[in-house]
């Protein structure tokens, strides 16, 4: 016997499947991943998906992977300026009901202008837009934790790219124009993420600029889609937000993605490196090599004069994900190696001249906890 079609607004899992040109075994793993939710009508015994909600997920699918913009679109990309901050402010309040104004996006671009990217149509009005941005790590967890709004983030807490320095990259934002048909709407995303794509690609590869971890949150569904399609991984538990909406973090490895996004970015940033002597002479701050260590799937005492990078964190009451990303972006050098301590293995360690640069990091910050031996000074 033939199944009910599904009730207006909404598609079977056969429709949706076809839609979004996935097959059914992906098609479930959205389900169960939450970027697509089922339905299930009191009366019914199978369950429907929206058709607004499926639509968008095959838009942004395609903006990834497929369709181009038409020729005819009256849309244009561009990297955004300072005077296209009132149509951005205007357009992330009527879609997110930001409560950034125009005045402090273009205190962030006079900062950091790079990763800011707008579509607009010929009388400069936004239809579109995106922006990333390079943070000092605490506050970027602060961010992701929810601890502080997107307008608490001021120009202190932006941290300039700089030649073949590693950032931690926070996705800022991204918004659509929701009054235009859902067609047009889809093609100005297409057109942005790949306008994106292609300008990412020439910064690493005309002026090395690196990202090595990228870092999002959002509240909608097809924000946690394309986080998804990004194939970013989960950061810490889902929760709520102020408003009572659901807010999900996300995090990406920037040096081990296979991201289809990001491989031309990763290749341009490769070729970069190559042409710069990167890959065969590290920068100086880069992981350290005491006298004739051993190797790291030897275990030995701790040297006198090491300390791990994990406890002196914890006995300062910094975060050991704060501490992490320092050494992943060459702010702070560890002695490469794994020792045994009390019963732990303990991998990686400061030496004299780590703790002194820990301390100079982080002594100023409101959670520091000094020890008995601070400061630590070389």
């Amino acid at each position: 016997m033939p199944r009910k079609p599904a009730p207006p607004g909404y598609y079977t899992a056969s429709e949706a499947i076809e839609k979004l040109h996935i097959t059914e075994g992906m098609f479930y793993k959205y389900i169960g991943s939450g970027k697509l939710k089922r339905y299930m009508p009191e009366t019914r015994k199978q369950g429907f998906y929206k058709i607004s909600e499926v639509d968008k997920l095959a838009a942004i699918d395609s903006a990834f992977f497929g369709e181009l913009p038409p020729p005819d679109l009256d849309g244009v990309f561009t990297q955004a300026a300072a005077w296209d901050m009132d149509g951005v402010a205007t357009l992330a309040k009527r879609e997110l009901d930001s409560q950034i104004d125009a005045d402090l996006r273009r205190a962030w671009l006079a900062r950091e202008p790079r990763l800011n990217y707008v579509v607009k149509l010929a009388d400069g009005t936004v239809v579109a837009y995106l922006y990333m941005q390079p943070l000092q790590h605490d506050r970027l967890i602060a961010y992701q934790k929810g601890d502080i709004r997107g307008w608490h983030i001021t120009t202190d807490d932006i941290e300039p790219f700089e030649p073949g320095q590693a950032r931690v990259v926070m996705i800022g934002g991204i918004a659509s124009d929701s009054r235009v048909d859902e067609k047009r709407r889809s093609a100005y995303v297409a057109l942005l993420i790949r306008g994106a794509m292609r300008d990412m690609a020439r910064l690493a590869r005309e002026e090395g600029v690196t990202i090595s971890r990228l870092y999002a949150y959002s509240s909608t569904l097809e924000g946690i889609a394309m986080c998804l399609d990004l194939e970013m991984e989960r950061w810490g538990r889902p929760t709520r937000n102020a408003e009572g909406k659901p807010r999900c973090t996300f995090a990406l490895d920037m040096t081990q993605s296979e991201s289809l996004f990001f491989k031309p970015y990763k290749a341009s940033l490769a070729e970069w490196k190559r042409k710069h002597h990167l890959a065969t002479h590290p920068q100086k701050t880069a992981l350290r090599p005491v006298q004739a260590p051993k190797q790291a799937s030897e275990k030995s005492t701790m040297p006198s004069g090491l300390v791990g990078w994990r406890a002196f964190s914890r006995l300062h009451s910094i975060g050991e994900s704060t501490t992490q990303a320092a050494i992943e972006t060459g702010r702070l050098g560890v002695v490469p190696g794994t020792w045994i301590v009390g019963r732990a293995s303990v991998k990686g360690a400061l030496d004299q001249a780590g703790r002194a640069k820990f301390y100079e990091l982080y002594h100023d910050k409101p959670q520091f906890k000094p020890c008995e031996q601070c400061p630590h000074m070389l």
